[in-house]
């Protein structure tokens, strides 16, 4: 039988429809997260970053593994482009654990990065990036004592540790919370992608003039040694002795004041417009494997737990800032000055750096060759370099920093 419907009766009909229709299916999806168990899977620590293992599912269904950047400072899904060619770039599906990953791949698209790490040199093998704009669709843990990282749906979480309120950035995931330096107050975001707690040049500076009892030196060391850009040789490093981060004391913090042109651009006014806010700077891995942090993204607030002291010794180093080449080996771009004085001898920008010790460098990670320089003040490391074609031995002494 044919029924007639007014037009106007039709469109309110089908509207309503609709919009039940959306509303399920909002709901489904919300359910469908609820009803996801947690995500727990170990991660790795290098250079104070976390790396995790994904399976990709690729169109035929079959599995690609890759091991993942993740990163809090960053908006974008990438994959190197052979991973990219293989699984595709939009409605990728990822599952940690063979449990399925939430997040809109309609709107996420992964973009290829050439060669066989998103990384570049010095962390080979790194063929994704795990980025804000998944993690912020979950209450997510990161445990670093248990090196364990938790994807949780949002709101089944008991939270635990020193609530510390944060601001979110919806559109990139990032996140920032205040610290408190002296008597003034600084937007800074948390980011594990980083391997140290950066810090605009212009502000560390301002904070050494008027503290001269603090340590401090020139040139990016240890794990201050983050990629190996030219700038990382002028850094000013200092060590805080008391940041506080809502009620928690944060002492004896290493940091890098850092300053670099992005175009036209400083380096920070360029992160603030993905941060949620203008930042300084960022808190980074030398102070973030102390805790077990919980982000709580819905509700913009985290949760700190203290697991061990912040290494007030991390920066006690061979005190060389490298670059890693793509042949495995590792460009000498800065030697760090103290007091107004060069800390090594007979090293120069330039030199490269092929063996530590027994440690062949070429087949170690960034981290690796940090931590082969790493040691008690006064401990010797036997160098091998070479300048201009030639091979030359240094035994170079760990410093206190």
């Amino acid at each position: 039988m044919l029924i007639k419907v007014p037009c106007r009766l039709l469109f309110v009909v089908l509207f309503a429809a609709g919009v039940l229709f959306c509303g399920r299916q909002q709901r489904s999806a919300a359910s469908e997260q609820q009803q996801q168990p947690a995500i727990t899977a170990p991660f790795i620590l290098d250079h104070n970053r976390v790396f995790v293992d994904l399976e990709l599912v690729k169109p035929d269904g079959s599995i690609r593994k890759v091991r993942a950047f993740v990163d809090m400072g960053d908006q974008h899904l990438a994959f190197t482009q052979a991973v990219a060619n293989e699984v595709g770039t939009k409605n990728v599906r990822i599952r940690i654990a063979g449990t399925p990953v939430v997040y809109d791949g309609t709107k996420l698209t992964a973009y290829g990065v050439p060669g066989d790490s998103i990384m570049g040199g010095g962390e080979p093998g790194i063929e994704a990036n795990f980025p804000a704009t998944i993690l912020m669709n979950y209450d997510v843990v990161f445990d670093y004592k248990a090196r364990t990282m938790t994807l949780a749906a949002p709101g089944t979480i008991h939270h635990e540790g020193v609530r510390i309120p944060c601001r979110a950035n919806p559109q990139t995931g990032l996140v920032s919370v205040d610290v408190k330096v002296g008597a003034s107050t600084y937007a800074v975001t948390i980011d594990n992608g980083s391997a140290y707690t950066w810090i605009a040049k212009s502000v560390v500076q301002n904070w050494v003039n008027s503290h001269s009892d603090w340590l401090v030196g020139v040139g990016a060391i240890g794990n201050a040694n983050m990629n190996g850009s030219t700038e990382e040789a002028t850094a000013l490093l200092a060590r805080v002795p008391l940041i506080s981060l809502g009620s928690l004391d944060l002492k004896m913090v290493g940091l890098a004041g850092y300053a670099m042109q992005l175009g036209k651009e400083d380096i920070f006014d360029w992160y603030s417009k993905k941060a949620p806010e203008k930042v300084v700077g960022f808190i980074g891995g030398n102070v973030l494997k102390s805790f077990r942090i919980e982000i709580d993204y819905a509700n913009h607030e985290t949760y700190w737990s203290q697991q061990s002291p912040i290494d007030a010794h991390d920066m006690d180093q061979v005190p060389l800032t490298l670059r890693p080449q793509p042949d495995g080996s590792y460009e000498v771009i800065g030697v760090f000055t103290g007091n107004g004085k060069k800390q090594v001898e007979s090293i120069e920008p330039g030199d490269k750096l092929i063996k530590i010790g027994d440690l062949n460098i070429k087949a170690a990670t960034f981290g690796t060759v940090l931590d082969a320089l790493h040691g008690q003040p006064g401990d010797t490391r036997t160098l091998v370099l070479e300048r201009n074609g030639k091979q030359f031995t240094v035994p170079a002494k760990v410093i206190r920093f």
